[in-house]
């Protein structure tokens, strides 16, 4: 399915974004971030318990082998094997969604730094 965000970019598509998580603190704080934005995603679980962050797959989309992470599939990937531009860390995930997502500064407020 392809969803269409009210606001964002005037009759922009977008796919969901693909969120890699798991039952933490970290993992909810995206999945808020998320659901806050009116951002469509998927959640894919990576099973702490197996040790599934530390499997080859997960390992492509963060090097670290942590969870959260997301994949942005309205963006370009850094590298063929992910599936659209992927960011990881809960700190870094909630800032580039909110730069990229949060056109009116309604979760991050805009700041000129300058």
């Amino acid at each position: 399915d392809v969803w269409e965000r009210e606001g964002f970019m005037e009759g922009d598509q977008l796919q969901p974004i693909k969120l890699y998580t798991y039952d933490t603190p970290n993992g909810w704080k995206i999945n808020l971030t998320l659901a806050f934005l009116g951002l469509p995603y998927e959640t894919i679980l990576v099973d702490l318990n197996q040790n599934a962050q530390k499997a080859p797959w997960f390992l492509t989309i963060n090097p670290n082998g942590r969870i959260p992470a997301i994949c942005d599939p309205n963006q370009d990937p850094i590298s063929p094997e992910q599936e659209g531009y992927c960011v990881f860390e809960s700190g870094a995930i909630m800032l580039y969604l909110c730069d990229l997502y949060d056109t009116e500064g309604d979760l991050l407020p805009r700041v000129d730094m300058r």
